[in-house]
């Protein structure tokens, strides 16, 4: 999935009620190693307990764990988007998450979740 298409798939919900059904559907299939649970990869501005982290060699991997479906999710949709694509280019221009009106609609502790995990 593209930003783009994330942004079109978004934009076809009719809610946000659904949008948010949606994103806490995308934490399926997630996976940590237990070596990877440690407190540099916890995302600090998260309320729930979120670790997240992305291996960027030679290909971009992102992992993640934890305890609440929207914050997973949203880990969920980062790695729909970029995992598998290289490294390099991929976090020059990141807008999926303003493009579809998806940071406006989070909580402000969700906002900054989302934000630390795109750094």
């Amino acid at each position: 999935m593209t930003q783009k298409d994330f942004v079109e798939l978004m934009n076809m919900f009719p809610d946000w009620g659904s949008r948010y059904e949606y994103i806490m559907e995308r934490c399926a299939g997630l996976y940590m190693p237990e070596e990877l649970i440690i407190p540099e990869n916890k995302i600090q501005s998260c309320l729930a307990q979120l670790y997240f982290f992305v291996e960027r060699k030679p290909l971009i991997k992102i992992y993640a764990c934890g305890n609440n479906p929207i914050s997973l999710g949203l880990a969920g949709i980062i790695s729909d988007i970029f995992d598998g694509l290289p490294s390099a280019p991929v976090y020059e221009n990141i807008n999926f998450h303003t493009e579809s009106g998806l940071l406006s609609k989070l909580s402000p502790a969700r906002a900054a979740s989302l934000i630390e995990m795109l750094k």
